[in-house]
């Protein structure tokens, strides 16, 4: 759910091709993660919170392992989705 609203929002939809240019430029992927919840607005910062918020201790459950993925870092759950 969180992702068909960020696909479908604009600023969010840009957050996450420059979340992951910056992980595939090499940075490390919470500090693009972190300009991702700056410019991406709020659909991003749902996004965020619901498929990363156990590895950087944000609220809630997250959503990776509903994707089959378990003990990887924000960039992993980039290249999967």
């Amino acid at each position: 759910m969180q992702f068909m609203a960020c696909n479908a929002d604009c600023a969010c939809q840009q957050g996450v091709v420059g979340f992951l240019g910056c992980v595939g430029a090499g940075q490390q992927a919470l500090a693009c993660g972190m300009n991702l919840e700056a410019t991406g607005g709020p659909n991003a910062v749902t996004l965020l919170q619901c498929a990363a918020a156990p590895i950087v201790g944000g609220p809630g459950p997250g959503c990776l392992s509903q994707c089959g993925v378990a003990g990887v870092g924000i960039a992993d759950a980039g290249v999967t989705d």
